[in-house]
């Protein structure tokens, strides 16, 4: 899989506006796991979902897991990090990566795909805004 490039198309959004989602199943080991569009962003230094995600898959983010901040444009959002299976069904493409979930509520936020455990896991990432992306692993 070493050099290998997944390319998906933007996700045209209700208002219009097209971004960057890959729709990714997530969980942890044999437990419930789910399924959330999360936008793959080169400007988040963390892979970041919201609290009712954690709940979905049967981990409750404010008892256990790491717990931190993570800092934003315009707001900090306290956090409990926790080891994830992710899996990218339209790259036939799994990762184990530490995700960042919100303790508060993130109104219209699904999820972010940062660059620690997601991003830096590629070598290349390449936009073709409006239209397309490619991802070339390392």
């Amino acid at each position: 899989m070493t050099g290998q490039t997944f390319r998906a198309d933007y996700v045209r959004l209700r208002d219009g506006r097209a971004r960057p989602y890959l729709f990714v199943q997530i969980g942890i080991g044999d437990q419930r796991s789910a399924r959330v569009p999360m936008v793959v962003d080169t400007g988040a230094d963390q892979c970041f979902v919201d609290h009712r995600l954690a709940y979905t898959i049967g981990i409750n983010p404010v008892d256990g897991g790491v717990m931190g901040t993570v800092v934003g444009v315009g707001s900090e959002q306290p956090t409990a990090r926790y080891p994830v299976d992710l899996f990218i069904p339209a790259f036939g493409l799994s990762l184990q990566t530490d995700v960042c979930f919100s303790i508060l509520n993130m109104p219209a936020m699904n999820g972010l795909l940062g660059h620690e455990g997601f991003l830096n896991r590629f070598r290349r990432v390449t936009f073709r805004p409006g239209d397309s992306f490619e991802l070339e692993l390392r």
